[in-house]
């Protein structure tokens, strides 16, 4: 057995035997009193009181026990705090949990529900012993901002951690198989994630309402659902040799401008493959191959598609983030490891110097940055205070226009009054003509998408709306 339902055996509170028929791998008995489930031994077991859950069982549903004479017979003899039973953690008594907590080492599953709605939940250390994550097991704990799905882990339920709302990183374990519907769904403070190679399965909206700029997709990888990915994505990068159909509504429509990258030699079998087809508009599909940036002046800003490895230090090139903003200063991070995909960086050169950037597969080191981009054709700005781009050394605060694509440029969370931002002494005293961000004749529609080649109607070009006729 693999899995127990929701409500599997919900109110059943006759029951008095459970065992499960050899080769069952699934039991949803929506409150049929006559249920039978595996145990241990696989031997019946007399007396629901005494009933074992299985080593073979990797997910337990919301409410699947719930007032059964098994479930009552030891939760009413618990202590205040966290349940657990039979080395399942099965939720908490009384008080919701709090702040931090750590689930006991050798607790083997997380049931369905366990920590619903623990909004004041802040991080989980979950242990090496736990095999399987229920479904809606931290769903609505919007406090949760941490988390590290351990190696052992082969399970990850739907709605596990829907509506995490403050969870800006989660590491997926290496032996996780299965991600299921929405498990991420609504994770709004997401940017990027690496799923593993040891995934098969991700559901339908697993990654919706997430604002991820990059996902890594392992090579493993043989069904994603709809809906999986409806977020902003900038780069995909697909570890899969041989492509299989996909659903179009998987990612967003097809004005979108995300990049895919893919394994070298795959490039055609892609543009053959329905879903990822779409990605042949605009030659957005690339192979993996190193940043190739030739710099016009001794500073630039640049984004690319691939996560960056600078550990080995580029000859005569430096990279920085933007972490802060303080008073007139834009405070610089020098990055001395690997940045995500979509990254938005300074680079320090020499103007005419080309230099080649390692990409790299492995999971990438999350970075504090406010820079952000255009990885392809041209990025509109408004100017809403908001915005500000690199021009003569400074961040100049930008009208509406655009954004040359392989650029970033500063994003704010509140408007300042100052026009300028200086660099901090870094790399302050590099002054050189022009900026990064031009007006050019493109046509957008009011959706922001690019016209190639417009009809009649309301459009905005240059920065201003226009009616075409």
């Amino acid at each position: 057995m693999a899995y127990i339902e929701d409500n599997a055996f919900h109110r059943c509170s006759a029951l008095t035997s459970i065992v499960v028929e050899s080769g069952n791998t699934n039991y949803d008995s929506r409150e049929n009193c006559n249920a039978i489930i595996e145990t241990a031994s696989n031997t019946l077991i007399q007396g629901c009181i005494n009933t074992v859950i299985p080593g073979t069982v990797t997910s337990i549903g919301c409410y699947a026990f719930s007032d059964t004479q098994w479930f009552r017979s030891w939760y009413g003899r618990e202590p205040r705090g966290l349940v657990y039973h039979d080395n399942i953690l099965w939720g908490y008594k009384e008080d919701k949990p709090t702040g931090s907590i750590e689930i006991n080492d050798g607790t083997r599953l997380i049931a369905g529900d366990a920590f619903y709605f623990c909004v004041d939940l802040t991080s989980v250390t979950i242990p090496n012993s736990v095999i399987g994550i229920g479904e809606f097991a931290f769903n609505w704990c919007s406090g949760l901002t941490t988390v590290t799905i351990p190696n052992s882990v082969t399970t990850i339920g739907n709605s596990a951690f829907e509506n995490c709302r403050s969870l800006t990183s989660v590491t997926i374990g290496s032996s996780v198989t299965t991600i299921g519907e929405r498990a991420f769904f609504d994770c709004e403070g997401l940017t990027t994630v690496t799923i593993p190679n040891s995934v098969t399965t991700i559901g339908e909206s697993a990654f919706s309402g997430t604002r991820l700029a990059s996902v890594t997709i392992g090579s493993g990888v043989t069904s994603i659902g709809d809906k999986a990915f409806l977020c902003p994505l900038k780069s995909i990068i697909s570890q899969i040799e041989e492509p299989f159909p996909i659903s179009t509504v998987i990612w967003p429509g097809p004005s979108w401008s995300a990049m895919l990258y893919v394994p070298v030699g795959t490039k055609a079998k892609y543009e053959a493959t329905t879903g990822w087809d779409a990605f042949k508009n605009d030659d957005r599909i690339r192979e993996f191959a190193n940043a190739t940036v030739t710099l016009s002046k001794d500073i630039e800003t640049f984004i690319y598609g691939l996560p960056l490895d600078f550990t080995t230090p580029v000859s005569g090139l430096k990279a920085y983030t933007v972490t802060a903003v303080d008073g007139a200063k834009a405070v610089l991070c020098e990055v001395t490891g690997t940045v995500p995909a979509a990254t938005g960086l300074i680079l320090k050169g020499t103007a005419g110097q080309t230099y080649k950037i390692p990409y790299t597969l492995e999971k990438a080191n999350s970075v504090s940055n406010k820079l952000s981009g255009a990885l392809t054709g041209s990025l509109l700005i408004e100017g809403n205070g908001l915005s500000y781009i690199l021009q003569d050394g400074k961040f100049v605060k930008a009208s509406t226009g655009l954004l040359k694509a392989g650029k970033a440029y500063l994003r704010l969370d509140a408007a300042l009054a100052r026009e300028i931002i200086e660099i901090d002494d870094v790399v302050t005293g590099i002054i050189s003509a022009g900026g990064e961000a031009s007006i050019v004749d493109e046509y957008y529609d009011l959706q922001g998408r690019r016209v190639e080649y417009p009809a009649k109607g309301l459009y905005i070009k240059n920065g201003k709306k226009i009616i075409v006729k």
